[in-house]
């Protein structure tokens, strides 16, 4: 993940960044401007919860919305 050409380990909602994968086919696959969620288990939403207060307020709505 690039953001303003350096390399960064999270991206925040709302940041532009670039990514670089082995697959899918960017123009095929997804287009520009699609947006990507990471799948999370059981135990990464458990721990999201326990940090909910440094969360904003759209991270909470996405969070309950993966459940």
């Amino acid at each position: 993940i690039q953001k303003g050409g350096q390399n960064v380990q999270i991206a925040k909602s709302g940041d532009k960044i670039a990514i670089s994968m082995n697959e899918p086919t960017a123009g095929r696959t997804f287009e520009e401007g699609d947006i990507f969620i990471s799948d999370l288990t059981y135990e990464e939403k458990r721990l999201l919860k326990n940090y909910s207060n440094k969360l904003d307020p759209g991270e909470l709505y996405l969070l309950e919305t993966l459940e």
